[in-house]
């Protein structure tokens, strides 16, 4: 039974004494309140891999940056579909962070607004831009089809 590990529970509270050690030498730990226990990779990457943390790091790092397959399995003598499990978790593992962290309601105190004049072929698009001051996220909206045509004459020229 997979249970999920604490910092994703509503009610864990960091010292507050919830989380208790079940076992040190397989990395499982106690949760009090739920009375359940769990590892420390649960919930991560890094679940239910054999292989050390370094190992997926580094090859998730590398396909990243566009190292093809084919190369990271003769560097470090894995299998094709060993690499691509690992960014798949990677990338599941990502999502799920954004929107547990990242996609929640905010209180709003202070936004800085911005639009773009987009210049596309023969028609002029706005875009909206917001960003919150005190996190740095920002918000980025569609173009906005407004169909003004431009001159012949302001085409051509460029």
């Amino acid at each position: 039974m997979n249970v999920a590990p604490p910092s994703r529970r509503p009610d864990a509270l960091d010292g507050e004494g919830n989380i208790t050690i079940h076992s040190q030498k397989r990395q499982r730990y106690w949760y009090t309140v739920c009375k359940k226990a769990f590892r420390a990779r649960a919930g991560t990457v890094f679940y239910r891999r054999r292989t050390d943390k370094e190992t997926i790091t580094r090859v998730v790092i590398l396909v990243n940056h566009g190292c093809p397959i084919p190369a990271i399995e003769v560097a470090f003598d894995l299998q094709a579909q060993t690499v691509r499990e690992w960014v798949e978790a990677s990338g599941a593992h990502t999502e799920a962070v954004h929107h547990a962290e990242v996609v929640q309601p905010r209180e709003l105190v202070q936004v800085h607004a911005d639009e773009i004049h987009v210049k596309a072929q023969s028609c002029v698009r706005w875009m909206a831009l917001a960003m919150m001051v005190s996190t740095r996220l920002q918000s980025l909206g569609p173009a906005a089809p407004l169909k003004i045509k431009m001159p012949r004459s302001y085409a051509s020229t460029k």
